[in-house]
């Protein structure tokens, strides 16, 4: 029997490409959580420019990446102004370049424990 969704630690940060790749070969869905980082990497560079290049959020590019590679994004919010601006992000597209820029972030950063090292 194969999942219908794979809910995962998934960002630029914890880019997990052949976790993708393989998902999407067997047709399923990433459910991505902590998609913001909780705001840990909103200062990063190749980030904040690409925010400033679409005049968006490093949230909103966050979450626009993880659509734009087919991942369902469950970003946490604290204030209506976030949770507002987490559903603006239908209005642009990243283009390719920037979204290599993005996938290249992997520093296989995670909020969580490395589901791979639980005993």
């Amino acid at each position: 029997m194969v999942p219908a969704i794979n809910q995962v630690e998934f960002t630029p940060f914890l880019y997990q490409k052949e976790l993708l790749e393989f998902c999407k070969s067997k047709k399923i869905v990433i459910e991505a959580y902590s998609s913001l980082t909780r705001g840990q990497k909103f200062d990063n560079s190749i980030l904040m420019s690409v925010s400033q290049k679409y005049d968006k959020s490093p949230a909103q590019i966050l979450i626009r990446w993880g659509l734009q590679h087919g991942i369902i994004q469950i970003p946490r919010s604290n204030s209506k102004k976030h949770i507002h601006d987490n559903v603006n992000v239908f209005d642009f597209n990243i283009d390719n370049k920037d979204m290599k820029q993005l996938d290249n972030l992997n520093e296989n950063f995670r909020l969580t424990e490395d589901p791979n090292l639980i005993k």
